[in-house]
């Protein structure tokens, strides 16, 4: 590989904008320590944002007067620049955009006025605070009105319907925001469905275990820009598949970011040093055993006999593992599927890439220029966790570094 390629990197002409009661606070560039964009896909349905500025004291006195009533607007205005050692970078190509109008979420103890520091080793300090010097705050950002929404409960009977469309009207009795949903693996319409008192995550959480959406699982995320209802199974969305080039720790080049391909696509890079293989540990092979019946050691893959009739012995009496029956046909797939993504799992980090594009449907090839040994690199992985931090390079632009835990199943 050469290491005179072009580099390029998706940049962001950031603003942000904090909406303190009636005053608006335009935030300087220069006063944005960073804006990290968290995307916990496999623990929470919603994102989160954090900012962390430095600011004058003024503006954080207005922030902090009623806390519960802040609002901040965030604009990402993307584009791929080409990068360069000796020029300013020149945008190329667009990227992808976002913007946010969130509620934001301060903690007593990061107020630099509170009560908790005016004090010092059991001493109270001077009153009056240097109006010069500027104080760090960390804020917490979160899409309000949609988590409100999504705390109604949802219709309790539903009778002559598929699972795929019960879902499209849970969504649509409490956001209005686009879904995108997964071909079902479960396409059986059901004479009736009760739902008993439920808001929609739980609804869907409970017709997931009694009746199974996905075969291997369901992923639920409202993301920024619409709402994600997505089978787990990796070997699934290969529409969506996105490459990431893995160059060789013997290679000195410093390409990272995006490389331009011959057909004009840019594709994501990183170095090998920012790939790390997590395999399986002792203890969890002994915890994960009880649920496995066999593995296939040529694929790697496992059966799980939990729930499996067949293993059970006719004449003996067993405790049911549910108290009431259920139709899921897929559970031993599911729990295959969460022992499998605990075999191997890869942490990846990267630099400038176009992150408003990357999904949590996405799924990730890693092209290792130098393969790892006895590593498949065939398998398709999907990002369980996902963080890009913005921070400013100059002129208000701003670059995301991205840090990606992934497992495959």
């Amino acid at each position: 590989m050469s290491t005179t390629a072009d580099k390029y990197s998706v940049l962001y002409n950031t603003t942000v904008n904090f909406i303190a009661g009636d005053r608006v606070i335009n935030m300087s560039s220069s006063d944005i320590v960073s804006i990290a964009y968290i995307c916990n896909y496999d623990t929470m349905t919603y994102p989160m944002i954090r900012i962390r500025i430095y600011t004058d004291l003024e503006n954080i006195q207005y922030l902090c007067d009623k806390p519960d009533e802040d609002y901040v607007k965030i604009s990402f205005d993307g584009n791929v620049y080409m990068m360069s050692d000796n020029e300013s970078p020149q945008p190329v190509a667009p990227a992808g955009s976002m913007y946010l109008y969130m509620k934001c979420y301060i903690e007593n103890k990061n107020i630099p006025t509170s009560v908790m520091d005016q004090y010092k080793d059991g001493i109270k300090t001077k009153n009056d605070l240097n109006e010069n010097i500027k104080y760090p705050l960390e804020i917490y950002c979160y899409d309000y009105d949609k988590i409100h929404r999504s705390k109604n409960v949802v219709p309790a009977i539903y009778k002559n319907m598929s699972l795929d469309t019960i879902i499209r009207d849970l969504f649509s009795r409490v956001q209005n925001d686009p879904i995108e949903i997964d071909e079902l693996d479960n396409l059986t319409k059901y004479e009736q469905i009760l739902l008993p008192g439920l808001n929609v995550m739980e609804a869907l959480a409970y017709m997931e275990m009694l009746y199974g959406i996905h075969s291997k699982g369901t992923q639920v995320f409202c993301d920024v820009d619409k709402t994600y209802v997505s089978s787990i199974d990796t070997t699934k969305s290969v529409d969506k598949v996105i490459p990431i080039f893995v160059t060789s720790a013997k290679n000195n080049t410093d390409l990272v970011g995006l490389r331009k391909s011959t057909n004009q696509l840019y594709q994501m890079f990183t170095l090998a040093s920012n790939v790390s293989v997590i395999t399986e540990s002792d203890i969890e092979k002994t915890l994960n055993g009880a649920l496995v019946t066999d593995i296939n050691y040529k694929t790697g893959e496992l059966n799980s006999k939990e729930y499996d009739p067949s293993i059970y012995d006719p004449n003996l009496v067993y405790q049911p593992s549910k108290l009431h029956p259920y139709k899921n046909i897929f559970v031993s797939n599911m729990l295959a599927a969460m022992v499998n993504e605990r075999i191997t799992r890869i942490d990846v980090s990267g630099v400038g890439y176009d992150v408003f594009t990357l999904k949590n449907n996405s799924r990730y090839n890693l092209v290792f220029e130098s393969p790892i040994r006895g590593f498949d690199i065939n398998k398709m992985y999907r990002a369980s966790f996902a963080v890009h931090t913005f921070t400013n390079m100059n002129s208000d632009l701003f670059i995301a570094n991205s840090t990606f835990k992934m497992c495959t199943n």
